[in-house]
């Protein structure tokens, strides 16, 4: 026989077509304890490991013999003394030792691989409520952990990835759809506990983004025309210029300070408050500068809050001389602009 048909036993110093575990009881030692004090030591001859390759090359599985062994395996929980096993068994080609270690996306074999629509639906079965072990879990987001899916699984595949689950998740097959935090929590935790924690959720987002902490503080709101006078950003020029004139006069305003309820489910906030010298609300004041239904307002909010409401419109405007500080406003941007005080 040549070199290919055996192996010898680094203990004995005799040649087998195998070292198997039955001869290795003979020197009282497990294939595991072998392995570690003859790493680079062959197992198997190259004759055997070839024909071992053959016959499996192609080789097809019966439905009967797939079920047999699906149902010996199915819900086995391995102890960690054999994944302990395992892991050493496979330790020469674990981690980074593996040769397919990294071979991600593009990099990967099976990369452009098309695979049929059968074997697409076995597989998508199969991994359909898979429970993972806490263990296998942290390894996939030790993997995962910075990546994006152009990472993991190449920009082609991460394209079509995100279209499918698009489709799958759009609208009424989205499980959040048409369903609140809210919702999710009376179920888990009961309504009183579920409203008790909503509260704290609500105050919590009040207090972080309330005044400075509003990402829009001191910022126009998107679109129209804005002039910025006293840290405050007006709608409109005539409100801005009104504003310089009450303070000019020496009249306590506040703009668009608070809302008021006009109808049922309906608010409304009025441009300005004006206040007495105790400091007591006098009326309420509301520039319009067209007559788009704004007639109809003084009645509306006298009638909710019981307070004086007067409209400034184009011919107030002018009778009170108003527009002579148009001359103070300076466009500083395409829709925004400034009064420059003296």
């Amino acid at each position: 026989m040549n070199q290919n048909d055996l192996v010898k036993c680094e203990i004995c110093l005799k040649h087998y077509k195998a070292i198997s575990t039955s001869h290795l009881k003979m020197h009282n030692m497990t294939f595991i304890e072998y392995k570690k004090l003859f790493p680079g030591a062959q197992i198997k001859c190259n004759n055997l490991l070839e024909k071992m390759r053959y016959n499996n090359l192609g080789k097809k599985f019966s439905e009967e013999h797939k079920r047999k062994i699906s149902s010996s395996n199915k819900g086995k929980i391995v102890s960690e003394e054999t994944r302990k096993k395992m892991s050493e068994n496979h330790a020469d080609v674990s981690g980074s030792k593996n040769p397919m270690y990294g071979l991600v996306g593009e990099l990967s074999p099976t990369h452009g691989l098309k695979r049929t629509e059968e074997f697409k639906t076995n597989l998508s079965t199969k991994l359909t409520n898979r429970i993972f072990s806490k263990n296998h879990k942290e390894k996939l987001s030790l993997f995962r952990k910075g990546k994006t899916h152009v990472d993991i699984m190449g920009k082609k595949n991460a394209e079509l990835f995100k279209e499918k689950m698009s489709i799958k998740m759009s609208g009424l097959n989205n499980p959040m759809s048409k369903v609140s935090v809210l919702d999710i929590w009376k179920q888990k935790y009961g309504e009183e506990k579920a409203s008790e924690m909503w509260e704290k959720r609500r105050q919590h987002f009040s207090n972080k983004f309330s005044g400075s902490g509003n990402p829009m503080y001191g910022k126009p709101r998107p679109g129209g025309n804005f002039t910025f006078y006293k840290n405050i950003w007006f709608k409109s020029t005539w409100e801005a210029m009104l504003a310089y004139e009450m303070d000019l006069q020496g009249i306590k305003w506040e703009y668009e300070k608070f809302r008021i309820c006009v109808k049922l489910g309906e608010t409304y906030c009025p441009d300005f408050i004006i206040y007495d010298v105790t400091g007591k609300i006098v009326k309420i004041v509301e520039v319009k500068g067209y007559k788009n239904g704004s007639e109809k307002l003084p009645e509306l909010l006298q009638t909710c809050c019981r307070i004086h409401v007067e409209i400034y419109d184009n011919e107030k405007m002018k009778e009170l001389d108003i527009f002579r500080h148009s001359h103070l406003i300076q466009k500083t941007s395409k829709n925004v602009a400034e009064i420059k005080r003296k």
